[in-house]
């Protein structure tokens, strides 16, 4: 019904505007004053372009969300075929509630896990997905901080989807994760994947980190900006590595 109403508007819109030609062509010609029939035509096509629009933002949306659907997808896909070094076995892994985001620190997360849990400073942390968060320190009986992706000046190795080092990734905070000083030679384009390359003491290889969103020319070499897959403002549960 929803698609009868709307192609029913479209056509009256376009037959009156089809008319509006004739008209003034009639006026000039004859004398008939055809303006205020015009007007009217306009008034009565913005009053249908009204009831148009929510069906135009209703496909937009439709057209958003089935994008977003096949992204998940993607993401689910690449997930699996991720070679994690610790399996994702439960056992290598805790999980902990986040108790809040700190207050003074950008990018640290406090989680209500700590020594008496066996969880000490540079456990590396993932989401439920096992996306890349950060790793713990400060740990206190009870609680840990978690320095997430998200903390500036954070420093870590990181690879492509293939497993091949790009470099020094360093987090800029909020505006991504910067990869300087890659080797020109590297064939990687916006939108491509990349992955912990372990061999830093912050995090294990072969979990994912983020997506590529701009590649370009920095000298000799090429500089990367990575988007993080993970967003530290909706995660309400962690899982530390033991």
């Amino acid at each position: 019904m929803r698609v009868i109403i709307f192609f029913a508007a479209l056509s009256l819109i376009v037959f009156m505007i089809s008319l509006i030609g004739p008209l003034m062509r009639y006026e000039h010609n004859v004398g008939f004053k055809a303006s205020s029939i015009v007007s009217s035509f306009s008034r009565l096509t913005k009053a249908l372009e009204g009831l148009l629009m929510p069906f135009f933002r209703l496909r937009t949306l439709e057209q958003e969300n089935f994008s977003l659907m096949l992204e998940n997808r993607q993401l689910l896909s690449l997930l699996s075929e991720v070679k994690i070094g610790h399996k994702r076995d439960p056992a290598n892994f805790i999980s902990a509630n986040v108790s809040g985001i700190d207050p003074q620190l950008a990018g640290v997360l406090i989680v209500d896990k700590g020594i008496t849990n066996g969880i000490d400073d540079g456990h590396f942390v993932a989401d439920e997905n096992f996306l890349v968060v950060g790793s713990t320190y400060g740990a206190s009986d009870k609680f840990s901080k978690v320095r997430t992706i998200y903390s500036p000046g954070l420093t870590f190795n990181v690879a492509d989807f293939s497993g091949i080092l790009l470099g020094s990734a360093t987090s800029r905070g909020l505006s991504g994760i910067e990869v300087n000083f890659v080797d020109p030679r590297t064939v990687i384009n916006e939108n491509d994947y990349v992955v912990t390359a372990g061999q830093d003491l912050v995090f294990p290889r072969g979990f994912l980190v983020g997506r590529v969103v701009k590649a370009e020319k920095s000298g000799s070499f090429l500089r990367l900006l990575v988007a993080p897959l993970v967003d530290v403002n909706k995660i309400s549960k962690v899982y530390i590595q033991r």
